[in-house]
């Protein structure tokens, strides 16, 4: 589940040097890369929101990795308010859902990345955060100091532990600080026992992006909060 809103980009470097929204992504293709995917292996959908919820692609649409991982990077932004409460009721009612490509008796997770507040009310938060830990483990991911932690402890499941059950990055580009530790804790078996991570090879230095962030996108929906949904 992924924050698609406009505080995203508006905290863009001045100079144009880099692209929060595409570090988000880059971020979630990492994460992708730890997985074994697959129909009968980790099945992976996507959430993204802003003013609302968009259900942008289902459980079972990839079962190729890299084919998944080019369709998170073609991911549009969408800028504008922060729903996330609508967002955590799409990723449970459609995302989790058999129609979707949900396996019944296969642990759901989501993990929810966020840079702030929600800004948005018209549905209850904490009725949401509590709906969909029902059916999902949930780790919440914070950048800035604006995604409070009180809030992030929320969004987690127990034990909600910093570092465990969710994690805060200072900054965008801080995102690949906290991307094993986070690997290691969505790849643990479900009784606790030693992660399966798969290694990651090292990303070349990123380098600066045109001025211009408009992206285009085909068959991909919805922006702002983007939620991934990991089905294991």
């Amino acid at each position: 589940m992924i924050d698609s809103s406009g505080s995203i980009r508006d905290a863009n470097p001045p100079d144009g040097s880099a692209d929060n929204w595409m570090m988000i992504l880059t971020f979630v293709r990492d994460v992708i890369e730890a997985f074994t995917i697959g129909e009968q292996d980790t099945r992976v959908g996507l959430v993204r929101f802003s003013n609302d919820a968009l259900f942008t692609f289902p459980l079972d649409e990839f079962s190729d990795k890299m084919a998944l991982q080019e369709a998170v990077l073609e991911v549009g932004y969408i800028g504008g308010t922060t729903n996330t409460a609508a967002a955590l009721q799409l990723t449970r009612t459609a995302c989790l859902s058999p129609d979707n490509g949900e396996r019944p008796g296969v642990d759901n997770l989501v993990i929810v990345i966020t840079d702030g507040l929600p800004t948005v009310f018209d549905l209850d938060l904490d009725l949401e955060i509590a709906s969909l830990k029902r059916v999902a483990t949930v780790i919440a991911v914070g950048i800035t100091d604006m995604a409070e932690e009180s809030l992030l402890r929320d969004l987690s499941s127990p034990p909600q532990q910093i570092n465990q059950n969710y994690f805060a990055a200072p900054d965008f580009a801080s995102l690949d600080n906290i991307l094993r530790a986070l690997i290691i804790e969505t790849c643990r078996a479900p009784d606790g026992g030693p992660a399966q991570v798969t290694p990651i090879p090292p990303k070349p230095k990123p380098q600066p992006r045109p001025g211009n962030y408009q992206h285009t996108h085909s068959q991909l929906s919805a922006q702002t909060f983007l939620h991934s949904f990991f089905e294991e």
